[in-house]
C-alpha cells in the first residue's frame, strides 16, 4: 500500500497511540485504522483474511509508518475526526454523492454498502475528486460504537 500523500487532512482534534494487532503488517500514513473489539489497531482492509471485525469502529487516520513486530508496538492516529481522500468502489462517483455514508473496505478504500459480515462506518463524503476518488470525514473515535 503507498503512503496516501496529500491526502490527509488534520482534525485539529486529539491525536492517540493504539496497540496494534499481531496481524496488522504495516500500516502507512494516511491510512484509515480500525479498532477491533481486543482494543488493538488494523489497517482498514476488511475482506475474509482480516480479523473480525463485529463491535469494532474507526479509530482515526495513521499519522506514521509502522511495521507491527511486537506486542508492544503502538500507532499514533488522529483520533478527532480527519478528513482522508479515499478511494470509492461502489459504481462511479457525482456531486449527488457528497453526503452519503460510507464504509470501511481497504485502509484508504471505501464503499457505499459495507460488506455482509464487516460493516465498519467510516463516515460521510463531504468531496468528490473524481468518479472513483472523494475526500470522507470520518467520525471522531468514540462518537459511535456501531459497526
Amino acid at each position: 500500500m503507498a503512503i496516501n500523500v496529500g491526502g490527509y487532512r488534520p482534525s485539529g482534534g486529539q491525536v492517540r497511540d493504539l496497540l496494534m494487532n499481531a496481524g496488522a503488517g504495516t500500516i502507512y500514513p494516511g491510512d484509515i485504522v480500525v479498532c477491533l473489539p481486543a482494543g488493538t489497531a488494523y489497517a482498514g482492509a476488511m475482506d475474509d483474511n482480516d480479523p473480525e471485525t463485529t463491535g469494532s469502529s474507526v479509530f482515526g487516520v495513521a499519522l506514521e509508518e509502522k511495521t507491527y513486530a511486537a506486542a508492544t508496538d503502538k500507532i499514533r492516529c488522529d483520533i478527532g475526526g480527519a478528513e482522508v481522500l479515499v478511494t470509492y468502489t461502489t459504481g462511479s462517483l457525482a456531486q449527488a454523492n457528497v453526503g452519503d455514508e460510507v464504509f470501511v473496505d481497504g485502509a484508504q478504500v471505501v464503499d457505499a454498502t459495507g460488506g455482509v459480515t464487516d460493516q465498519v462506518k467510516a463516515g460521510m463524503i463531504i468531496e468528490i475528486v473524481s468518479s472513483s476518488k472523494c475526500w470522507v470525514k470520518l467520525e471522531p473515535f468514540g462518537s459511535h460504537n456501531e459497526s
